[in-house]
């Protein structure tokens, strides 16, 4: 956090009344007065990332240009941290315990990472991907419960942060569910189903009504198509995704997908078509967001040979990038010997000093 001061000299002729002992008199005096703006609180991190550097797993934050780095919280594999709409909270997932990596829950803490607290409670299963509606006031979030050693239960549930409740919205076994910003619908990305049809995205009512696939489901033959990490344009009117395609291969009587190709994509509500990104082939997402409104993509990666299985012994290193769509021009922002994972990302305009959520101005005069 940084707050910004400017000073501006303003320089003019002031009829002021002046008191002499030989009587009143009006002088003409040319007055300047300094003026100072104070605009409190603006913020300089905004990429917040799942991100494993040095040795350490956790949740950081970072400007824009990948610099200042700082580290928020490591302990129990936090991960899927998610901005709220003011920029004052981060909501992420997290392990139960230590030793129980399958149990975990929804958190909330401060955007600097003090005041971590449990928002559900504990359940024999997991709480995931948990995101913020437009308004902050509710969190929709998967979870997947043991009912018993043979059934489960999967569903996407909203939040409501003052009375602590939590509804099941829908029975779906889903992945990355998100408010749209105009708070009236849910976008989401179905499981990926090996040797039938890879994960596709879709959309709902922001009730759990009328869910129903975004996309025309992609022709598989022997390539599996699966598309994933889809993210709401601010005004509601697009979707950014990504697509994996892959080959299956049983090899030492493992499934393998050998990749084909990753591909970035924009799509049209109001048209039903899809833009394709110039993001190279090789770049295997992981996370990804909008950036700069609707100007830019921000995304992690890390590079794939393609037509080559997965070597098991090969460390693949991830890192964050900056992709500006009208220009095509690709940004590396991060550059260490670790891995960027999920991410999002906040405009620091949204950083809110007043109750109404606006950047307050403040003038002053010296005498």
């Amino acid at each position: 956090m940084m707050s910004k001061i400017l000073i501006i000299f303003i320089e003019g002729n002031f009829k002021v009344p002046f008191n002499s002992i030989g009587g009143q008199m009006h002088h003409l005096f040319t007055v300047c007065s300094l003026i100072l703006l104070f605009f409190s609180a603006s913020a300089d991190a905004k990429i917040i990332s799942h991100t494993s550097r040095n040795g350490v797993t956790g949740i950081y934050i970072m400007d824009d240009d990948g610099s200042n780095v700082t580290l928020l919280t490591d302990k129990l594999e936090p991960s899927f941290a998610r901005w709220s709409p003011d920029g004052k909270q981060i909501v992420f997932e997290r392990q139960a315990t230590l030793i129980d990596g399958q149990r975990k829950h929804i958190f909330l803490m401060n955007a600097d990472g003090t005041n971590i607290r449990q928002l559900t409670p504990p359940i024999n299963g997991r709480d995931i991907h948990p995101s913020f509606s437009p308004d902050g006031k509710s969190i929709v979030f998967r979870r997947y419960e043991r009912i018993d050693n043979q059934n489960s239960e999967s569903s996407i549930r909203v939040l409501e942060l003052d009375s602590g409740k939590n509804k099941k919205i829908s029975d779906l076994s889903i992945n990355d569910p998100s408010f749209s910003p105009d708070g009236k619908q849910i976008v989401f990305t179905s499981q990926n189903v090996v040797a039938g049809e890879g994960g596709n995205v879709w959309i709902m009512n922001a009730d759990g009504s009328d869910a129903r696939p975004l996309l025309q489901p992609a022709q598989q033959g022997e390539i599996l198509v699966s598309r994933w990490t889809p993210k709401w344009s601010p005004d509601s009117k697009k979707i950014l995704y990504t697509e994996d395609r892959d080959k299956l291969r049983v090899i030492d009587n493992v499934i393998t997908y050998i990749p084909q190709g990753y591909y970035y994509y924009i799509y049209d509500i109001r048209n039903r078509r899809s833009q394709q990104l110039n993001i190279p082939r090789t770049m295997r997402p992981i996370g990804i967001d909008w950036m700069d409104g609707d100007k830019s993509v921000v995304f992690s990666a890390y590079i794939r040979n393609l037509n080559e299985p997965r070597d098991p012994d090969k460390r693949y290193n991830s890192n964050i990038y900056k992709f500006h769509i009208a220009t095509g021009k690709l940004t590396r922002l991060t550059d260490h010997y670790g891995r960027d994972y999920d991410l999002d990302w906040i405009d620091d305009d949204v950083y809110a000093v007043t109750s109404a959520g606006k950047k307050l101005m403040q003038w002053g005069a010296i005498k």
